[in-house]
């Protein structure tokens, strides 16, 4: 997680960020208000569609092309909303694009961005 999370951290994508290494424990920083954990898309869908887009096809595109890494598990439950800025999380089994389902990966990220996230939130015209 620590290397794919450096990789992430390199080519400027927003998503929690390591606090601390110890052995095999991994300290992630806290996201969220007074104690309160950010909600996920998904418990509170952000009210710019077009800004939700535009975040998607950025973190997909930066993550494959400028980090060489495909999520495999992009979802809505995986994306924070903390007060209308979007942040990654759970990238621990995100793979190497060299990986041998990386393309079958990589397109059921994408479907689930078209079809899960943006489609619900009244953005299929904009994917």
């Amino acid at each position: 997680e620590f290397e794919k999370a450096f990789r992430l951290e390199c080519k400027a994508i927003k998503k929690v960020r390591e606090k601390m290494k110890l052995k095999n424990v991994l300290v992630m920083e806290f996201i969220g208000d007074k104690g309160k954990a950010a909600p996920t898309l998904k418990e509170k869908p952000i009210q710019n569609v077009r800004k939700l887009h535009e975040w998607v096809v950025d973190v997909l595109a930066k993550m494959l092309y400028k980090g060489e890494l495909i999520h495999s598990d992009f979802s809505e439950h995986n994306i924070l909303n903390f007060n209308e800025e979007l942040v990654l999380i759970d990238c621990a089994q995100a793979v190497l694009s060299t990986h041998p389902k990386a393309k079958e990966f990589f397109e059921r990220d994408v479907r689930k961005a078209g079809e899960g996230i943006i489609g619900k939130k009244g953005g299929n015209d904009c994917f």
